[in-house]
């Protein structure tokens, strides 16, 4: 049983958005990570067991008072709902481009392999590395 200081579920971050982390094998490297997501989460626990109630003066016509005597609590449930909704994200460039900038230019490097071992033609080899091109002027 979790008492009411320990309860975590109050204070728990939110969920963290999608990330990545990108290597080439040339030694370039990206991470990307969005920003948190909704959550929603439940708790249930006991109030603290040793909660002391104190006393109070509770005051009569003439000057005269009662003194209410201090007392302890019992243990109580202590439930909740703790909803997070991020209200603003910056939104960041991922990492699609440089991956698909990086896929382009190891096509081109195979193809000039494959050109080199006599397996595509000239003109295949240029279709591809037209491609990459166009990938890089994106």
């Amino acid at each position: 049983m979790a008492f009411a200081q320990s309860l975590g579920y109050l204070n728990q971050r939110g969920g963290d958005g999608a990330k990545i982390e990108y290597s080439s094998p040339d030694g370039i490297s990206c991470r990307y990570s969005e920003g948190e997501r909704p959550s929603l989460a439940l708790g249930i626990g006991m109030s603290e067991p040793s909660q002391v109630i104190p006393g109070a003066a509770v005051p009569l016509e003439e000057g005269r008072a009662i003194v209410l005597p201090s007392r302890q609590a019992l243990p109580q449930p202590v439930y909740g709902i703790v909803v997070r909704v991020p209200f603003q994200t910056v939104k960041r460039a991922n990492c699609d481009a440089f991956i698909r900038l990086d896929v382009a230019f190891a096509r081109l490097a195979k193809a000039k392999e494959m050109f080199e071992d006599g397996l595509i033609t000239k003109k295949q080899l240029q279709a591809v590395a037209d491609a990459a091109m166009a990938e890089l002027a994106r």
